[in-house]
């Protein structure tokens, strides 16, 4: 009977080991989940946090951006009254030929008034000049553009 006694005993201490293995294993997965829970929690919390900020401050960068485009655009609006344009180079023409016709009239020749071939020859110029004034406004816009990096 010692020996059954001994036996039994022994199993039971047996019994005892696993039963305590096991729970100290589903102690470690609850705890891993609580530290899970809290880090996320926190992750979730912080990052709120951060998206509310990003909303915040992408509000006041996006009116500073539009701010100086708009500036830029009203630079390009000023630069485009100033600039030659062709009816400008038109009027000129109109006068040339007034010019010639006035001269023929009084029996001279429209070569022989100063103005005219000053006219004449800034005419020449200014044809030129309108062509490249308005590849220069589209590609300087076009700079621009590329030199925001967005």
């Amino acid at each position: 009977m010692n020996t059954l006694n001994t036996v039994f005993r022994k199993l039971a201490e047996q019994e005892n080991k696993t039963q305590l293995a096991s729970y100290k294993i589903e102690l470690n997965i609850i705890n891993n989940a609580k530290e899970a829970l809290k880090i996320i929690e926190k992750a979730k919390k912080d990052s709120f946090k951060v998206l509310e900020k990003t909303k915040k401050n992408g509000k006041k960068y996006a009116d500073q951006i539009n701010k100086i485009i708009s500036s830029y655009q009203e630079e390009m609006n000023e630069v485009n009254n100033v600039l030659l344009k062709k009816s400008q180079i038109e009027d000129g023409k109109a006068s040339l030929k007034r010019i010639q016709e006035t001269a023929k009239d009084l029996g001279l020749k429209a070569k022989e008034i100063p103005v005219y071939n000053k006219l004449q020859k800034e005419l020449e110029d200014a044809e030129d000049l309108v062509g490249d004034l308005k590849e220069f406004d589209a590609r300087q816009y076009n700079d621009f553009k590329k030199s925001i990096k967005f």
